[in-house]
């Protein structure tokens, strides 16, 4: 499943971290993910966890086109 399928019906304001290789690359809302990431296949998926200011959704991935 890629990016793109797996937040689908997540929420704009909430918010995504997202690792490849369980490096974090950026944790930001939903509403500013955008390019070629979404396109990547989702590994692992984890949330929704709430915290004080906003729900957060953790998402492990790797480019499928990579060798």
């Amino acid at each position: 499943m890629t990016l793109r399928e797996a937040i689908r019906d997540i929420s704009d304001d909430e918010w995504l971290a997202i690792s490849i290789h369980h490096c974090l690359i950026g944790k930001v809302p939903k509403k500013y993910i955008t390019g070629k990431v979404l396109n990547y296949e989702v590994i692992d998926a984890k949330g929704p966890k709430n915290t004080k200011d906003y729900v957060l959704h953790r998402f492990l991935v790797r480019d499928g086109h990579a060798s």
